[in-house]
């Protein structure tokens, strides 16, 4: 049995990739890890560019129980894709919290430029806390572009110019031979 992360910066198509490839099983769950940082309503201590360490423990408590939840679902035999930023080092968090599950992991890599389009277009605010004091838009997601391509992720697939559909296919497919 395995869980299958999808990672990438935000605006990378993370959720929406994840989704789909949930989608194309005949019992397929996908959870987001969006779920389990909303989860907090009070209290809680987002990151940033200098994160506080109760920022960090939260960051991490989140990946345990998106783990946790994940290998719940993929023990009784759901095909279970999870979506999630989850970079370099901080990998083996979520990795611990799926075992002894197996967790394939996929990063998503669309040029520094796509994510900028897709952000803008879905104006999420998302990279606000990495864009201010004179930093812009695209320097931010150059940063997390190399955050993702720092974790030890399994496949990066670089998805410019795709489609979410074709992106879903192309993980899914490479999925099933990782299995």
């Amino acid at each position: 049995m395995t869980v299958l992360l999808v990672t990438g910066a935000q605006a990378s198509g993370k959720s929406t990739v994840g989704r789909l490839v949930a989608g194309r099983a005949s019992r397929g769950v996908f959870l987001d890890g969006d779920t389990f940082w909303q989860a907090v309503v009070s209290g809680r201590a987002d990151m940033t560019g200098d994160p506080t360490p109760e920022a960090l423990e939260q960051l991490h408590l989140r990946y345990r129980a998106l783990g946790r939840a994940a290998a719940v679902y993929a023990a009784a035999g759901f095909r279970t894709v999870v979506a999630d930023n989850v970079y370099g080092d901080d990998l083996r968090v979520l990795r611990d919290a799926v075992a002894p599950l197996r967790l394939l992991t996929v990063a998503l890599t669309p040029a520094p430029e796509a994510v900028v389009a897709r952000e803008r277009g879905r104006g999420s605010g998302a990279y606000a806390a990495w864009s201010g004091s004179g930093a812009e838009l695209l320097d931010a997601v150059r940063t997390f572009d190399t955050w993702v391509r720092a974790t030890p992720a399994d496949l990066f697939h670089d998805s410019t110019g795709e489609a979410p559909e074709q992106t879903a296919a192309a993980v899914h497919a490479w999925a099933l031979r990782a299995r």
